[in-house]
């Protein structure tokens, strides 16, 4: 499928041993609407640890390398309000739901601004490329201040003349 594709090339432009973030799959949409599997994209991702949310943001999948780098093995146990998916002989698939996707997300590297940057104006142009004009961002710098950073780059593309569409930003009052 188009994620496979999509997962090789962002393999192909990550450095190596850096992870690989993505989300927007839904299993429902593709033939057979079964699950994937760590097996499903290990071999897109080679060495990177990689995590893909679901649409819904409720699962997740992770890739062999990415169910190392957090220590999830056939011994971990499943959190309260959490679940480990296991096939037939206890090992992990991958798919990670809820609290132990929040907490899988929770302990990523945190994007740098140049990261950051490069996401928002890939959002931008796709924006764009819809024709949309005007997009809401809910910085939440209450359960991460690094998001503060995204009203930065929003400020820098303003001032570059870039900024290719008008964003609400829901700051907190106490925003730094």
């Amino acid at each position: 499928p188009d994620i496979q594709q999509r997962i090789a090339a962002a393999a192909a432009k990550t450095p190596a041993g850096e992870w690989i973030i993505g989300r927007g799959w839904d299993h429902t949409l593709w033939p057979g609407a079964k699950l994937p599997t760590r097996q499903d994209v290990d071999g897109f991702t080679r060495d990177h640890p990689a995590i893909f949310q679901r649409i819904d943001g409720h699962i997740a999948l992770l890739n062999s390398a990415g169910l190392k780098a957090m220590g999830i093995t056939r011994q971990t146990p499943d959190p309260e309000h959490g679940k480990i998916d296991r096939d037939a002989t206890g090992e992990p698939t991958g798919i990670v739901r809820e609290k132990v996707k929040d907490d899988i997300l929770a302990r990523l590297p945190k994007p740098t601004l140049a990261q950051r940057r490069r996401g928002i104006e890939l959002a931008l142009a796709e924006a764009a490329r819809w024709g949309v004009t005007s997009v809401q961002d809910s910085i939440s710098v209450e359960d991460d201040p690094a998001e503060w950073n995204n009203f930065l780059v929003y400020e820098d593309l303003e001032r570059e003349g870039k900024l290719t569409a008008r964003i609400s930003a829901w700051l907190p009052f106490m925003a730094p």
